[in-house]
């Protein structure tokens, strides 16, 4: 990071003495074993452009499957920007977080006493490109294609019926405008009669069809041209997919904002876990020290920034990159992502950065003189005075959560059953969520002693600590 030059020397705080720069201290990472995963050169959906094909026109005319079209469009938005892309970049996959293209119904009338073959599917998603209700395909864009209830799929002498729950592939076609272009599509029959009853991991059948579509996902990103051109990763010895190594694992199926996920390998081969944070990994933590340097604390340890700063905080972008929101001694408040150091406005004690649910940032603001001010699309909105930092969250169904130090120590949390004190002598408090949806706190005490809170109970990380923040 070579955006921050030093500023001017701290300010000292009252009952604080300044102390020397001392790292925190964070667990090493394990040694990296022989790889079995790997590249073999091929295309790779850097940031995916998700897009559904809803099949059969029992989607629209079952009020029931209709519904369902809702919610797996639902799922698909929810996971291309979620942890589960993060795991995938964190495991050097080379892909990141993508966007969502609502999906459309494709109505035609399917006889369930017959198959629906893979080149009848990739006619109708050719056409559908043509006709201008699929979006072009380009170099992210996978199309899933849902069939309805009760119709079988084959694919050359494999079928649903016996051989797979889903599966993608990619073929030579043709954008709108008749220009060649290798589209890459995913193929998900509907579990139940479709597939002689079989379920991954016995699932529910909602259930089961999220954990197959994540299975193809992955795959779809980190191996779009499977079959068709250059493998991407890929393993050689257990002739596999990243989803075909864990496929069939009951520690592989995990719940994520309220979905059914497989977890799919690494480059070892071992189960690929989603961790709270970005596309880092685990938790990045920013700690402010008693004497001004700032350093960011990950699983690879400390790695000091900068000095003369006063309170940071940072998050991810829904595309995934890193935004930091720096208030250096002298109340100058820079936003500072891969393009640079922005300067925004002077007088400022502390800013946190966050993004809504539906992808909007939200700013919480604390002044000098301790205004809290929120700021988003529609303007700067007074909250309350007195306060001393103040940074908002969602939960993983999607409510905000406020963490909130006011002048005298005093943490209290609002959410939407009003202010709930928490604890005083407190300096900072941030919450971040894991993937699978437990909240995690980092709280800075008066005494500069940093806690982590989580479910398993409060652990000790450094002392000297005056700010702290994590993502």
């Amino acid at each position: 990071m070579k955006w921050f030059r030093n500023w001017s020397p701290r300010r000292q705080r009252a009952g604080r003495a300044a102390s020397r720069r001392t790292a925190p201290q964070l667990t090493q990472l394990e040694p990296r074993q022989m790889l079995t995963v790997t590249y073999h050169g091929g295309a790779l959906l850097t940031n995916v452009e998700v897009e559904a094909l809803y099949y059969g026109s029992e989607w629209y005319d079952d009020p029931t499957d209709y519904s369902q079209t809702g919610q797996l469009d639902a799922f698909l938005k929810s996971i291309v920007n979620s942890p589960y892309m993060d795991a995938l970049s964190n495991a050097g996959y080379g892909v990141g977080r993508g966007s969502f293209t609502r999906g459309t119904i494709y109505e035609a009338n399917l006889n369930p006493y017959y198959f629906l073959d893979d080149s009848t599917i990739r006619s109708t998603i050719q056409a559908e490109i043509d006709n201008g209700w699929l979006q072009p395909p380009d170099s992210n864009r996978l199309y899933v294609v849902f069939v309805e209830p009760g119709v079988a799929v084959s694919d050359g002498t494999a079928s649903s019926l016996s051989n797979f729950l889903g599966y993608h592939g990619a073929f030579a076609g043709y954008d709108a405008s008749g220009n060649p272009a290798s589209i890459r599509y995913a193929v998900i029959p509907y579990p139940g009669a479709a597939t002689s009853y079989h379920y991954a991991d016995n699932l529910p059948t909602m259930d089961s069809i999220t954990a197959v579509t994540s299975h193809e996902l992955a795959e779809g990103v980190t191996d779009p041209d499977v079959n068709y051109r250059q493998l991407g990763w890929y393993d050689d010895t257990l002739n596999g997919e990243i989803g075909d190594i864990t496929e069939g694992q009951s520690a592989a199926y995990a719940t994520l904002n309220g979905y059914v996920v497989q977890l799919v390998a690494d480059q070892n081969d071992n189960i690929l876990q989603l961790t709270q944070g970005g596309p880092g990994g685990s938790s990045v933590i920013l700690v402010v020290l008693d004497d001004g340097d700032l350093y960011q604390c990950d699983a690879s340890g400390a790695h000091y920034l900068v000095s003369g700063v006063r309170s940071a905080s940072l998050t991810y972008t829904p595309s995934g990159s890193l935004v930091y929101e720096v208030v250096f001694e002298n109340g100058a408040w820079y936003q500072c992502d891969a393009t640079g150091a922005h300067y925004v406005t002077g007088g400022v004690e502390s800013a946190s950065l966050t993004y809504t649910p539906s992808g909007s940032p939200v700013y919480e603001v604390v002044f000098n003189n301790g205004a809290w001010y929120q700021f988003d699309g529609s303007g700067a909105h007074y909250v309350t005075s007195g306060v001393e930092s103040a940074s908002l969250t969602y939960t993983p169904s999607g409510s905000p959560v406020f963490e909130v130090v006011f002048d005298n120590g005093a943490w209290y949390q609002f959410d939407g059953s009003g202010a709930h004190y928490v604890t005083g002598g407190v300096e900072s408090a941030s919450l971040s969520y894991t993937a699978s949806g437990s909240p995690v706190f980092e709280v800075a005490f008066d005494g500069g002693s940093l806690y982590q809170y989580d479910a398993a109970g409060a652990h000790y990380l450094a002392g000297g600590v005056w700010y702290a923040s994590v993502a």
